[in-house]
């Protein structure tokens, strides 16, 4: 897995988020709607980066 998402598919997973989060995001400015999605979409691919080198080096260890 690469560092980043493309492009593409972080907008994608941003749309998804602001659908997701419509009714409870509804009162915000549409800024603060834009930004809270792109955290949300940071954070879960910081997630993801975590884990995948957690799973990396446990395969490593079992290697050894």
């Amino acid at each position: 897995m690469s560092g980043t998402f493309q492009l593409k598919n972080r907008d994608e997973l941003k749309r998804r988020m602001l659908e997701v989060f419509r009714d409870q995001i509804s009162g915000l400015p549409e800024d603060f709607r834009d930004i809270f999605a792109d955290d949300m979409v940071t954070a879960f691919q910081n997630r993801l980066l975590i884990l995948t080198k957690i799973q990396s080096e446990k395969l490593t260890e079992k290697k050894d």
